[in-house]
């Protein structure tokens, strides 16, 4: 059906597309603004340098779209492991968690489709943007909208929300989705002595995790002795926000769970924290149910769906736009808008309202001693169950109802 793929953008979004598509289409270019990507780019904004974790359905969807890049994100020290220290490698899927860091993660995706996407497609190199002859091509940057092009070229915007080609066709339908998500994301990236033994230290998810009532916190470890923890706060608290930007009021605030405490106490503050504002909520698919843009172009990733971050959801939503994409263009009737829009919406839009009604309280702050959960008798009865390990089952319980997104 299609001879040619032209993928816009330059992320993860892009360049899996382009490692799905590349055994079946082998002219394939990506048209983006030159991105660099580098091993510590903690000095960026946005989401590279924020917190991460991977759900199993990443997991899956990789599976389902070729086993080989899970075997080549291993090569590269990559590798789903259980998402507590208390459980084995032997656990269902559901269980697992990919922890990194998101440059950590899309630094992976560019070695492989290096290896893959440039070194075997006819056009797959990608081009800078700022070089490309529009009206040759697809896009005005002036106006955001797509000139017309041969229909046996696929267009794949993979350019995230503020993409210049969605924006427009978001105007012209009513069933899109938008809420703002409220949350400011707070992130401090930090770095283990080399003489820690990460395992000796408390479960990442089931320890450090916590609700403070006015702020919830997490401890996400990575690779290379890398780990961050991210404070989500209602944006109407701009006080706690304020104070929190400062780096040493932020590293006393998570010095108040003393799980966190343990972790910070053999590791060494890297840069200032990052704040992450405001992400939205959006639901593009009714775009692509209602016919609006030409037959030969299809959005993925954020472009498409985009939901609050904390879980990393919006990856493994990714993955999946991709596995619907790459099986109808497989499949005899070939790609139908209509039919890749109603296939993501029965997979994924349970998942995506339960992400709009996830609201982060703006109450006083609750210290963790004084956090119901955290009482004596609570905590003794936890204690107990670990030492003769009838926590085992609620861990692997938690995780796979966590693991459905």
């Amino acid at each position: 059906m299609f001879k040619k793929v032209i993928i816009l953008g330059n992320g993860y979004s892009a360049q899996l597309a382009a490692i799905a598509l590349h055994p079946i289409i082998k002219d394939i270019t990506i048209v983006s603004p030159k991105k660099d990507l580098v091993a510590n780019p903690i000095d960026l904004r946005g989401q590279s340098a924020h917190s991460h974790i991977f759900l199993p359905r990443l997991q899956r969807e990789l599976l389902n779209i070729d086993p080989e890049i899970l075997q080549e994100l291993s090569e590269l020290g990559h590798k789903f492991v259980p998402g507590s220290n208390r459980l084995k490698h032997n656990v269902p899927m559901g269980c697992n968690r990919l922890f990194l860091t998101r440059w950590q993660f899309d630094l992976a995706i560019n070695t492989i489709f290096n290896n893959r996407v440039n070194a075997s497609c006819v056009n797959g190199k990608i081009v800078n943007m700022d070089k490309i002859d529009t009206t040759q091509t697809l896009l005005a940057m002036d106006t955001g909208r797509l000139i017309k092009v041969d229909n046996t070229t696929l267009i794949i915007d993979g350019m995230g929300t503020n993409s210049p080609c969605i924006l427009p066709f978001m105007k012209e339908c009513k069933d899109v989705i938008e809420e703002k998500g409220n949350v400011v994301y707070l992130t401090q990236f930090f770095q283990l002595s080399s003489s820690s033994d990460i395992s000796s230290l408390p479960d990442p998810i089931f320890d450090c995790a916590h609700n403070f009532g006015n702020a919830h916190i997490m401890l996400y470890p990575a690779n290379d002795l890398w780990f961050t923890v991210t404070i989500a706060i209602n944006d109407a608290n701009k006080p706690l926000i304020k104070k929190l930007r400062n780096s040493d009021s932020f590293y006393n605030y998570c010095k108040e769970n003393p799980h966190i405490k343990k972790w910070l106490k053999k590791s060494k503050m890297i840069g200032p924290n990052r704040i992450y504002i405001n992400p939205k909520n959006r639901w593009n698919v009714p775009i692509f149910q209602n016919g609006i843009t030409p037959p030969n172009y299809i959005a993925i990733g954020d472009a498409l769906t985009s939901m609050l971050p904390t879980l990393g959801a919006n990856c493994s939503f990714t993955a999946t736009h991709i596995r619907i994409l790459r099986d109808l263009i497989l499949s005899p009737k070939g790609l139908d808008q209509t039919i890749f829009a109603k296939q993501v919406k029965k997979e994924q839009f349970t998942f995506f309202q339960n992400a709009l009604e996830s609201k982060i309280q703006n109450g006083e702050f609750i210290s963790y001693a004084q956090a119901p959960q955290n009482r004596l008798l609570k905590r003794l009865k936890k204690l107990i169950r670990k030492t003769i390990g009838l926590d085992i089952k609620r861990i692997k319980k938690h995780l796979i109802d966590t693991s459905s997104l």
